[in-house]
């Protein structure tokens, strides 16, 4: 008996934009087991497993469908398979063996090989599904994405970057990437770029999540954070001198307001 879907009869189905994972079967098809007159077309297919065809058993027709991670292998019979991302590869017009990149409810993250490798033809059903599991409209790139996720143009899975509030320029100033986010894994890396917007002379760099500077002249700071996939984003933030950020301070010439200088 499968684990996710089970289909013992010949009716033809069409399982369209669905996600099959985290289900286990004692015998085959931990993701799905049916036979020829199932079609499975976009959906995403993982972490299933089964003494034998962890991630679908039978005859099945596959397109458009990621196959990953479904122990002890992919799939126990003779589907046909199109356009699909199977792990360990499988026979069929334009299959791909690439880790798909899946993050936070198996969406694909930026950089995912099945983005713009998947197929609008879906043989005798016609077309592929015209929109993904989000109610995205298909394509969004040049070609259907591979899976039940269909990538944004900009990527909803980029990450965030937030360097926190605009700041007053004291001796030192204490930048913060905390409130940045990545919605489909983690933040690795946190780059400030600390531009003087009329001296790059007093430019400056740091780096990490928080990160304490010293002797800033007043300017916008730039935050570059970079997420697990690679993918990045900027925020900027403006430090004006002590006191009112509408008036300079700078009596003595250095660049900065100091607090005797605003008294």
């Amino acid at each position: 008996m499968s684990g996710g879907i089970y289909s013992p009869t010949s009716s033809d189905i069409a399982i369209r934009n669905c996600i099959i994972a985290a289900n286990s079967a004692h015998d085959e098809g931990g993701g799905v087991d049916g036979n020829d007159s199932i079609t499975i077309i976009n959906c995403t297919i993982t972490e299933n497993s089964a003494s034998s065809g962890g991630g679908i058993s039978g005859f099945s027709k596959i397109i458009n469908t990621i196959h990953w991670g479904n122990p002890p292998a992919e799939i126990s019979g003779l589907p046909e398979v199109y356009y699909s991302d199977i792990q360990g590869g499988a026979e069929g017009t334009a299959n791909i063996d690439a880790d798909p990149l899946l993050g936070n409810g198996y969406h694909i993250k930026a950089g995912s090989p099945c983005i713009d490798t998947g197929t609008a033809d879906a043989g005798e059903l016609g077309q592929a599904p015209d929109t993904d599991i989000d109610g995205t409209s298909r394509p969004q790139g040049s070609a259907y994405d591979i899976g039940a996720d269909e990538a944004l143009g900009d990527n909803p899975n980029n990450p965030t970057a937030n360097a926190g509030s605009d700041q007053i320029v004291g001796d030192q100033i204490t930048l913060s990437g905390g409130g940045s986010s990545d919605p489909d894994g983690s933040v690795v890396a946190c780059q400030w770029n600390l531009r003087h917007r009329e001296n790059p002379l007093y430019n400056k760099s740091a780096v990490g999540e928080t990160a304490t500077v010293t002797d800033l002249k007043k300017g916008f700071y730039d935050v570059t954070v970079t997420d697990d996939s690679g993918a990045t984003a900027e925020d900027e933030m403006f430090s004006s001198a002590i006191g009112d950020p509408t008036k300079a301070f700078d009596i003595s010439g250095d660049g900065k307001a100091g607090l005797d200088e605003v008294i």
